[in-house]
């Protein structure tokens, strides 16, 4: 004898309440710092404004997907993900790389492995990184109700 259990979709939240919340998470935390230097915190905004390689301003990313979850919470229907879903998440994976050929000066890059790139970047990295990449992953994880 088989028993097949069916279990119910654990929702925490309407599809409206979850992308605002994390839509405001989001915009908000692109204002918190992400990276430390020395004693000089760098915020998502400062990391954009900084003269240099074109790149910084993947990390424009971050609010503007906030502001499209923002924008998308309202429509009825069930929650999908899209692109500026994914956007986030992509903007830190830019992060690690841009943030430790930035910071990490007077380092031979050509010979580090992808491993100690990535954790010298997360040692400067500081709470408004991780608040970031957690919105970041709750965004891909959570599937929530759908709005009514």
């Amino acid at each position: 004898m088989i028993i097949v259990f069916r279990h119910k979709k654990l929702t925490v939240m309407s599809k409206r309440t979850f992308q605002t919340v994390m839509g405001i998470i989001l915009i908000g935390a692109f204002f918190l710092p992400y990276f430390k230097v020395e004693s000089v915190n760098y915020s998502g905004l400062d990391l954009v404004l900084q003269k240099g390689s074109n790149i910084r301003f993947v990390f424009l990313a971050i609010p503007i997907s906030g502001i499209a979850l923002l924008l998308d919470a309202s429509s009825p229907g069930s929650y999908s993900r899209g692109f500026f879903h994914w956007l986030p998440m992509l903007a830190i994976l830019a992060f690690l790389f841009w943030a430790d050929s930035q910071f990490n000066t007077g380092i031979n890059h050509r010979n580090r492995d992808l491993g100690t790139m990535i954790t010298d970047s997360i040692k400067g990295s500081t709470y408004g990184y991780w608040i970031t990449l957690g919105a970041a992953f709750l965004v891909l994880l959570i599937e929530p109700a759908p709005n009514k």
